[in-house]
């Protein structure tokens, strides 16, 4: 039995429906999470590699937050090839109108009446417009005393990400990884990430593209390191000094480290689970063998270049480019190799959406399929009950006091039914039927003729139809005038006879007359309202 409660059998259908939704919910849950896993899986570190980098001569791009030790923490840093000025975006700390300062990341920022506005041409700054808590984006200028002076500043649809551009003027960066870095006193400290292991494709792809980098800036500095002279932006030459022949040195040293620790970095992985097989470690056993083959090619040029400038192009020309090249076709295959594996993780990526997509709308098909047959099945045990309810109580007012209603369930429905058919018991019981009162009214054996107020015939039994030898069709709406002489009028004025009826004649159909015997009496309802009388007629 599906219940034995109609509010039961509700609150199971409302139930499964709200598990459905929570199964469809939890199964679309656990299959983009596995898709969000295998994205995970692919994304590379959000460090960029700043061990050995001339960070005094580049730009930065930093993302973090402010802690309550006085210093930015960066969880993502990427580079820029040129130097560039300090450019700040966060929360104000503090405000000082009348001095016209701001202070964000423990930085005091003059901000100039003058100052541009990034948020409209003809729109100005005011300080005291400005709250503690509210988020800019300011761009500055340091000056040679140290001073901060913002340029620009933007206060409206400033993004929610806290950022720090600019170029850094101290670092302490070690061998291992991050430490921190200054930008004109502000200390940013780069938080340790947990990287991805060489697995990853596009980590594959990022390690790539920092050899070639590297690699690139090794053939810059090499070719600097043997030029004879420098051009000057006059047109006239100069021959390097010493300390530029240095410069360039350390150049050439640092980019040739840091390419051997990429690969290092690489081949060892951060994690026991990360470290490269296959393919991809016999890649990083070769370019491992060429990394230390470049450290002698370094130092072979250097060699060259203390004996004189022809003796370094020489070798620079027939030893020290060609090996060049051959380290960058080493990264283009595997470069290459990477983005075969990058694509294969990308189909994996796609058959996933793919399954995602068919799982979800199979269990959506099965959940409207689910509810339908629940809504159909609740329906029906209502619907049903009540359709039978209503046809007896159309029948039991029309006087079928016989009938009864067959529901023999046990919930609300069922015990509806059973009043039902104790009412109509007791009717029968305690009321003459409609039926029965026709039955007696068609058996008298004298005519019996009921009409309304206005005196027409509302009804007629079988005597008085054969009295008049008319049909209860004939008869039923005509003035009673039409079958008696007397009218209904003078008609009704017999019940005040004391003889109590009187001789009328009606007239029939073919036009003959018949004396009758006539009595009347008044038809009252149970209000006391008087909405006709009755005449009853005998031959």
């Amino acid at each position: 039995m599906f219940a034995n409660s109609l509010r039961l059998r509700l609150i199971l259908a409302f139930s499964a429906m709200v598990a459905l939704i929570l199964f469809v919910g939890v199964v679309s849950y656990r299959i983009n999470e596995e898709v969000r896993t295998d994205v995970a899986d692919m994304r590379a570190t959000n460090f960029s590699d700043l061990r050995g980098q001339p960070l005094d001569q580049i730009g930065l791009e930093i993302e973090g937050y402010w802690n309550d030790n006085g210093a930015f923490i960066a969880n993502k840093v990427t580079q820029e090839p040129n130097p560039r000025r300090p450019q700040l975006r966060g929360a104000v700390q503090a405000v000082a109108p009348l001095a016209r300062k701001l202070t964000i990341y423990g930085i005091e920022l003059f901000v100039p009446l003058d100052v541009e506005c990034a948020d409209g041409k003809d729109k100005t700054i005011d300080l005291l417009a400005i709250k503690p808590g509210q988020r800019i984006d300011v761009s500055c200028k340091v000056e040679e005393d140290g001073r901060w002076t913002a340029t620009k500043l933007q206060l409206q649809n400033v993004k929610s990400s806290d950022k720090v551009k600019g170029t850094a003027t101290k670092q302490a960066i070690g061998d291992k990884g991050p430490g921190w870095i200054e930008i004109h006193g502000l200390r940013i400290v780069l938080e340790p990430q947990a990287e991805l292991g060489p697995e990853s494709a596009l980590a594959r792809i990022g390690q790539g593209t920092q050899m070639q980098k590297a690699l690139q800036d090794v053939r810059v500095a090499a070719h600097s390191l043997v030029e004879s002279e420098h051009r000057l932006p006059n047109g006239a030459t100069l021959e390097p000094s010493q300390s530029m022949v240095n410069a360039t040195w350390r150049d050439l040293s640092n980019a040739a480290v840091r390419f051997q620790r990429i690969v290092l970095d690489a081949r060892s992985g951060s994690t026991p689970d990360s470290v490269p097989v296959g393919d991809f470690a016999q890649q990083f056993e070769e370019l491992a063998k060429l990394a230390d083959q470049l450290d002698k090619q370094v130092d072979e040029l250097q060699n060259r270049r203390a004996e004189s400038l022809v003796a370094a192009q020489k070798q620079l020309d027939a030893t020290f480019e060609p090996f060049l090249d051959t380290m960058f076709r080493f990264v283009s295959v595997f470069l290459e190799k990477s983005g075969e594996e990058l694509r294969d993780e990308l189909r994996d990526v796609q058959s996933h959406v793919e399954i995602t997509t068919k799982v979800a709308l199979g269990t959506s098909a099965v959940a409207v399929a689910v509810a339908l047959l629940l809504g159909f099945l609740v329906w029906r045990s209502i619907h049903v009950p009540i359709r039978a309810l209503h046809l007896a109580a159309v029948a039991l007012g029309q006087g079928r006091l016989e009938t009864r209603v067959e529901i023999r369930s046990h919930d609300e429905m069922g015990v509806l039914a059973a009043a039902f058919n104790r009412m109509a018991s007791d009717l029968a019981t305690t009321t003459v039927s409609v039926a029965g009162l026709e039955g007696m009214f068609e058996s008298m054996a004298a005519g019996v003729i009921v009409c309304d107020q206005q005196g027409k015939i509302s009804n007629a039994n079988r005597a008085a139809q054969e009295l008049v030898q008319r049909s209860r069709h004939e008869l039923v709406g005509v003035d009673f005038s039409v079958i008696c002489r007397l009218g209904a009028e003078a008609a009704r004025g017999i019940g005040s006879d004391p003889r109590g009826s009187v001789e009328r004649t009606f007239l029939r159909r073919d036009g003959s007359e018949l004396p009758v015997s006539l009595s009347v009496a008044e038809l009252r309802s149970a209000g006391g309202q008087l909405p006709g009388h009755v005449f009853v007629a005998q031959d």
